[in-house]
């Protein structure tokens, strides 16, 4: 079984994934702040559900893919990695 990607090693792929979902965490959690201190008067439970749900979803995934690294199972966290981004395009592709 290779352990290269076209030049990358399946491990610095999963890393660079798993960055890629929390980034895509934090960018979640800082919409809530935005409609919170930019448009208070969108501030309510109705509003901001859409964000609490994607951000749930994405710190599982998120917490899943850590552990998978962590037990050196990288194309595995790899996957976990594209399936949460990709989702994360499918919703916002939804929600337009």
């Amino acid at each position: 079984m290779p352990t290269r990607l076209r030049g990358w090693s399946v491990k610095r792929t999963a890393a660079l994934g798993i960055t890629a979902q929390f980034l895509a965490l934090i960018r979640i959690l800082g919409e809530v702040f935005r409609v919170k201190y930019f448009d208070p008067d969108r501030f309510t439970l109705a509003v901001l559900e859409p964000f609490i749900g994607t951000a749930l979803f994405t710190a599982i995934f998120v917490a899943v893919g850590v552990v998978a690294f962590a037990t050196g199972r990288f194309r595995f966290a790899l996957t976990i990695a594209v399936v949460n981004i990709g989702a994360l395009f499918v919703y916002k592709l939804a929600m337009l």
